[in-house]
């Protein structure tokens, strides 16, 4: 062993190491290996042993854009700055600085306080956009934002903008017409402005499914709604005003969702549910556990209706993934999947390439889901708030699948009146929180599974709504000894016995709105009022003039509550020349406050 000030040979074998003050992943072998060789690591071993952390590390020093580019380049950094600008799901740890992206699965550390002793899980040689992403999410996380220039930030297509004030005008005349007087013409002429909205993927999305709204209008459908229209028609409006002001990548979307290649990725699987939409289309979702990353991961299979698709029946039907012969082959499973694409989402791809390999079984009472369980409904409250889409956000359906874990399960019943399953379970503090189940012809295979269900117990895989201020909760499957998906038919829907709560009467218990604030209840009410509001003078027409005791009323009461935006627009309707806008903006804000 020889050193000097800037160097350390060692002798490991026959070979010998040069270790410089860069660290280990600039450490220099003799030997013939072009990787990391089994000397670097015995080296990496032994040096853990003998050498004594500090008992204080200094801080990660600032770098600034001047520093990255002379350090990656500056292709390298412009790649980095795209990833960064994508707001990807990261961990942070300090000492040493390790940022974790969750999504794509790589890992990026920084040894020391130089950036050149830094190593990615992406196994890159050269710095990485993962690496600069990096340290751009921690100096803004640390208060400490690096300036990006203009030139480097990604711009829209000035062609991009040029559709929007065509769309605005649009989504004013439907309401000016009114939702009652709509045409074919109309709903021709939407799908036309969403063709030529194609540098604008979401919102050529929110124009067709305006146009699917439309359709189920026209055709007196019983799925039809003014109000989910109107709603519609009043974030697109919002959508289009926030591109026209700042077009962020967020908000312009992309045509089809860029899957990653993550590696090798070990999951679990807990469940398959089938869905529907508005838009003739079916899917088959399957739902995976990451032990890792605490957190979901789905796979879906969507065709239209019209092909003859029956999603049930694919929990059967082989998988795209080699080595997992069905999907239900992989329920209570431990899977490695290799050659893994994953969207941002946590949507994993169909590739042909990824190859599963089933590892064996699972026990489900002892899978930690970490944040992801519940047993306090107040707590499951507190989680919904925190991670449901607010305005123009994009709304991930994962954020809303949650475990429960009652003490006590009340008595299941079927509201004919409403037609919908309710069953009343208790947390550990004796709240109820509903299961529900509206009746869907796609829900059949659930309602009778639950009805069947003799003294149930274990955990619950369900999805949490939010209806009139109330939470729900829609049942996916259920986790005892083993899994048992809900909506998948010819199931066996006997388990283990456990206390069963008993109702004090055979009718149905009602959702009780007792739990909340006064205060919150009357907000809720007025809200109520001013959607109302709006839709009937949409339904209408701004031909005819706004109900004006209603708006003074309104007026007074938001006033009163200190949202002085509502207040404001109320008091132009009836003279603004441009009604319809604020019909479309003041219905927004109906909707931004109820969420």
């Amino acid at each position: 062993m020889a050193e000097t000030p800037d160097q350390l040979t060692l002798q490991i074998g026959t070979e010998q190491l040069q270790l410089t003050d860069l660290g280990l992943p600039k450490v220099q072998c003799s030997c013939p290996a072009l990787d990391t060789c089994r000397h670097i690591l015995l080296t990496g071993l032994w040096l853990r042993d003998l050498i004594v952390a500090p008992a204080e590390l200094p801080p990660f020093p600032t770098f600034t854009l001047d520093d990255l580019i002379q350090w990656a380049g500056k292709k390298t950094v412009t790649d980095g700055i795209n990833l960064f600008a994508q707001n990807p799901d990261v961990t942070i740890s300090p000492t040493p600085l390790t940022v974790q992206f969750l999504s794509l699965n790589v890992t990026a550390r920084f040894l020391s306080l130089d950036l050149a002793a830094s190593i990615c899980s992406c196994k890159a040689r050269q710095p990485c956009d993962h690496r600069i992403a990096a340290i751009l999410c921690h100096q803004a996380h640390q208060g400490n934002p690096i300036a990006l220039p203009e030139t480097l930030t990604p711009k829209p297509k000035p062609t991009q903008t040029e559709i929007l004030p065509q769309i605005a005008q649009f989504l004013e005349e439907i309401v000016e017409l009114g939702l009652c007087r709509l045409s074919e013409a109309t709903r021709q002429r939407c799908l036309t402005l969403a063709s030529a909205a194609l540098d604008l993927p979401r919102l050529a999305k929110s124009l067709r499914s305006i146009a699917t709204e439309i359709d189920l209008l026209l055709r007196r459908d019983a799925q039809a709604d003014s109000a989910n229209l109107l709603a519609q028609l009043a974030r697109t409006y919002a959508l289009t005003d926030a591109l026209a002001t700042n077009p962020h990548p967020d908000l312009i979307g992309q045509h089809r969702s860029q899957y990653d290649n993550i590696g090798r990725l070990e999951l679990i699987g807990l469940a398959a549910y089938h869905w529907q939409t508005s838009s003739k289309y079916a899917g088959f979702t399957l739902l995976f556990w990451d032990n890792l990353a605490k957190s979901w991961n789905s796979w879906s299979d969507i065709r239209p209706l019209a092909q003859g698709f029956r999603p049930e029946y694919r929990y059967s039907q082989p998988m795209p993934w080699s080595g997992l012969p069905i999907p239900n082959a992989a329920m209570g499973k431990r899977l490695q999947l290799q050659e893994t694409h994953r969207n941002p989402q946590r949507r994993l791809s169909s590739s042909l390439k990824t190859q599963a390999l089933i590892l064996g079984e699972v026990d489900l009472q002892a899978i930690d889901f970490g944040n992801m369980m519940f047993d306090h409904w107040e707590s499951l409250e507190n989680h919904i708030k925190q991670h449901q889409f607010i305005g123009l956000r994009i709304a991930n359906p994962l954020d809303s699948m949650v475990i429960l874990e009652p003490t006590i399960w009340g008595k299941c019943q079927f509201d004919a009146v409403n037609q919908q399953l309710l069953w009343p379970i208790f947390d550990r503090t004796a709240s109820p929180l509903f299961l529900r189940v509206p009746y869907h012809p796609e829900d059949e295979h659930r309602i009778q599974a639950l009805e069947k269900l003799t003294n149930p117990e274990g955990r619950i895989i369900a999805r949490i709504d939010r209806i009139n201020q109330q939470l729900f909760a829609y049942p996916i499957a259920l986790l005892t000894h083993q899994v048992l998906n809900l909506g998948m038919p010819q199931q066996q829907t006997t388990v283990p016995a456990a206390v069963l709560g008993e109702s004090t009467d055979d009718e149905v218990l009602e959702p009780e709105l007792e739990n909340f604030p006064t205060s919150e209840l009357a907000l809720h009410h007025h809200i109520r009022s001013l959607l109302d509001l709006t839709q009937s003078q949409a339904e209408r027409g701004t031909q005819q003039p706004p109900d004006s005791a209603q708006c003074k009323r309104l007026i007074a009461i938001f006033e009163t509550a200190g949202i002085p935006s509502v207040a404001t627009i109320l008091q132009q309707l009836d003279s603004h020349h441009n009604q319809a806008s604020l019909l479309l903006r003041l219905n927004y804000l109906g909707q931004l406050i109820t969420q």
